[in-house]
């Protein structure tokens, strides 16, 4: 198999593994019983969107034996502030939220897609064909950790919901 063709199955397997996760967002989504979890999932699901769109365009190009071309630079960041939001709205409904532990299942699946994500991406950066290629690749591992790390925070909230609230409202008063 040549690095072109290692590249491809990459890719491939990337553009299986966005949709899979865009599909498992919004159905957790929809099941999800509280505004910050069903916020989450629902940014989650756009980000698996453009991650598939960035990596179809890929995809399609390298399928034609063109070089990579996409510049991590001119790459639109869609959610930077997925935590920031979370933790805005389980604030601000603290007296109408009860966290549930069935939604705690729906995290687990999203954390370990997370991580297959990252794997794959961390995994291919090695065999990048160049400069663009590898930056691609390092920032697709920096936006699924980002995901990995919130809903970790989701995580922490569904299992500990008192602890959770004491560190982030201490962090909003230390803000102030």
């Amino acid at each position: 198999m040549t690095k072109s063709d290692k590249a491809v199955e990459i890719y491939r397997k990337a553009l299986e593994l966005e949709v899979q996760g865009r599909k498992f967002y919004l159905k957790a989504g929809a099941k999800a019983r509280d505004q910050p979890g069903q916020k989450l999932f629902a940014m989650l699901a756009d980000d698996e969107l453009v991650h598939f769109q960035r990596i179809e365009k890929i995809f399609n190009s390298l399928n034609k034996g063109e070089k990579f071309s996409l510049d991590v630079k001119t790459m639109p960041q869609k959610h930077p502030e997925i935590r920031e939001i979370f933790a805005q709205l389980a604030l601000a409904n603290k007296d109408k939220i009860k966290p549930q532990a069935s939604d705690l299942d729906a995290v687990e699946v999203g954390l370990d897609l997370e991580n297959r994500s990252i794997n794959l991406y961390a995994g291919a950066v090695p065999l990048a064909s160049g400069q663009l290629e590898k930056e691609f690749l390092e920032q697709m591992v920096k936006e699924e950790t980002f995901h990995h790390t919130a809903l970790s925070d989701l995580k922490f909230f569904l299992t500990n919901p008192q602890s959770w609230y004491i560190e982030h409202e201490k962090h909003t008063l230390e803000g102030v």
